[in-house]
Formats: structure tokens, sequence, C-alpha cells
């Protein structure tokens, strides 16, 4: 018996009626009952509740106003509104266009390899070239916060983004393959890059650098094989898709029973029964061809160009998705 009664009130509560406009000066705006002489949202569309504020708060002032009177300051009023709406817009505007610059420049900083620290700077230039060319302008800029701190947290959001999309494309993999590389870096720190290279249903190529930790202390084939593990799990990979296991000759990864590939052929075949293929990195056995072959005049420059783009990849990462 109750419940037919209480889908009665939700009906009434949903619905404004044009009358409580005219009674008690009330209009729906942004889908809320709203006041509007003082406007005060109430919680929901029910008489009672909106009668009970006009009455409260406002019936000895307006009550005496009737008829024409009445009806041009309702207009009035609505105007008012309609005027507050506009600026609360175009500042809403305002804000998003700030924080959408903000983080543009975060991205520049970022593809560039600059310190975060320069953002700083690069605020000081525009607010320098808006005071001659535009100043009107000038409180648009300050408003664009590009402090070391924000800079890097936009850069964060940007690749917690990416990691985000790379995770959707992840979900559509038929099979997968991974690639990984450990250097250590100029802080002395050893930096495992993880790759990934998948295809769908639709033969769509994916590749990209799937993860970079940092690893302090020991670097054993079954530290690098955890942070492999988590890698693909936190991408949300199942281990039986896995077809491929590209690595170095160092005995981290290549050891029979301990090194990252056997370890990650292990986890497949107990996962499916079938065991992934593995690769060595061609530009090492290239490297051991061209001694035997006496090709150092060659391979002293090729080895030079794949180090420099490795220091870089390890400084940052482009964004492409």
């Amino acid at each position: 018996m109750g419940e037919p009664k209480k889908r009665r009130v939700d009906s009434e509560c949903r619905n404004f009626q044009e009358k409580w406009t005219d009674l008690y000066f009330f209009i729906q705006h942004d889908s809320k009952p709203t006041c509007l002489i003082c406007k005060e949202s109430v919680a929901v569309f029910k008489e009672h509740n909106i009668k009970r504020h006009y009455e409260t708060k406002h019936k000895n002032k307006y009550d005496g106003i009737l008829g024409s009177s009445r009806t041009e300051m309702i207009a009035k009023l609505r105007q008012e509104i309609g005027g507050l709406t506009r600026i609360f817009s175009k500042k809403r505007q305002e804000n998003e266009a700030a924080v959408i610059a903000s983080y543009r420049v975060a991205h520049i900083l970022s593809r560039e390899v600059k310190p975060f620290s320069d953002g700083e700077c690069v605020n000081k230039c525009l607010l320098a070239v808006v005071e001659e060319l535009c100043p009107e302008k000038k409180n648009a800029v300050e408003a664009v916060s590009l402090s070391r701190t924000t800079i890097a947290r936009r850069v964060e959001d940007m690749g917690k983004h990416l990691q985000s999309k790379l995770r959707d494309k992840a979900a559509r993999f038929e099979m997968f393959s991974i690639a990984a590389d450990e250097s250590t870096d100029s802080s002395d720190t050893a930096q495992l890059l993880v790759f990934i290279r998948g295809t769908n249903s639709d033969f769509e190529l994916t590749e990209e650098l799937a993860a970079m930790r940092g690893m302090h202390g020991n670097t054993t084939g079954e530290d690098l094989f955890k942070e492999v593990s988590a890698v693909i799990e936190g991408l949300a990979l199942p281990w039986e898709k896995l077809v491929g296991v590209t690595t170095d000759g160092a005995r981290s990864m290549v050891g029979c029973h301990s090194g990252l590939a056997s370890r990650v052929i292990r986890k497949v075949v107990e996962s499916n029964g079938t065991e992934p293929l593995r690769l060595h990195c061609i530009i090492h056995q290239q490297n051991l061809c061209g001694k035997v072959l006496s090709l150092d005049h060659v391979m002293k420059i090729v080895v030079s160009t794949v180090n420099f783009i490795g220091s870089q990849a390890l400084n940052h990462r482009i964004f492409e998705f």
C-alpha cells in the first residue's frame, strides 16, 4: 500500500509547475527550482518546499505586488538571473581555456625535454608580450598556472591519460609481444623499459612504450620479471595472449633458468601450454657480426646513434596518441 504513494510523491517532485513562478517567484534553472529573488535553490520540485521558502523569506515584501506590477517584476528578475548565468558561463569558459593553455605548455616542455621550472619563465615571457601587444588580455594570461609543480602535475595527468588509452587498446588485443631493456641513467638508477606490440581482430597494430620502471638495488632476473608482470597485469593483458619476448644478451635477461625471458616463457606455458617466440635484440647481433667482419668503422656510427636515441627515450616520452 505504501509503494504506490511513494511513486506519486516522486512524480510530483520531478515536475515544475508554471504557476509557482507567479505565486512564489520560482523558475526552473539548471534543472533545479530556483528563487528569482534570492537566487537560492530548493532540493526538490515540491510545492510545499517552494511555498515555505517564499513565505519565510519574501512574503512580507513581495506579497503586495500584484497584477501587471508582479508580472513586470518577474520579467525583470528573469533578466537578472539570465545575465548572471551568462557571466558565470563566460567565467567558466575563461577558466577552462586557462587550464587547457597550461596543459599545452606542459606538453611542449615535455616534448622538448625542458625542465618543468621553465614554465615560470614562459609565463614571464607571455606577460611581457601581452603587456606590449594586448594589455587588456593580461588578466587572462596571469590566470594560466605554469609553476614547476603545476607543470609536473599536468605531465603526470597526460601520462595517466595515455596509459588509460593504451589499456583501452590492449583490451582488444588478440595477441601481443613485449621487448624489455634495462639501462642505467645519469643518476645511477637502473631503468627498465618495457615496449609492447599488439594487434586486434582488425589487424590494427599498436606499438608503444608500455612503462619505464626505476629499479633500486638488485636487478636480477626475478626482479625484472616482477616489474614486467606488474606492467602486463596493469594493462589487464592475459598471459596466454603473449606470443613473443625480445631482450638483449645480459645474463639477467637470457639466463636459461632465472633470466627474464625464461621466466616469461614459463609463465606463458603455464597459462596456455604454448611456448612464445624468444628473440635476441637484432642490434646486438649486428654488433657481434660487425666485429667478426671487421666493420668497426660502420658499427661505431650505428652504436653511437642507437645510444643517442636510447638516452633521449629515458629522458622523455613523445606523446603521439
